[in-house]
């Protein structure tokens, strides 16, 4: 997924204690840099945008589709960050 990325991939997480396990930092050395991750602060929802993200995405979307395969969930999922592009507010839960 990432062999074509020319410029590095943020993955932007809470702090929460599994993603700094010894498998997380091991993978992010063999993509030589071209992914990097931003650790916010372990769980505030109110204050993570990507939690209010996800959290609109399951409940406004995902949650009201059956989803049969992982190729299914990745459409989905893309559908509904790129209409969640569209209006910065209703994704940060501001309305």
């Amino acid at each position: 997924m990432i062999k074509d990325v020319t410029s590095p991939a943020w993955i932007i997480t809470d702090g929460y204690s599994v993603h700094h396990f010894k498998v997380v930092k091991e993978y992010l050395e063999t993509t030589n840099g071209k992914v990097k991750i931003f650790f916010l602060l372990t769980y505030f929802p109110n204050i993570n945008p990507v939690e209010l993200v996800w959290n609109n995405i399951k409940a406004q979307g995902i949650a009201r589709y059956l989803i049969c395969s992982v190729e299914e969930l990745k459409t989905k999922a893309t559908q509904l960050l790129e209409s969640l592009k569209k209006n910065v507010r209703k994704s940060l839960g501001i309305l």
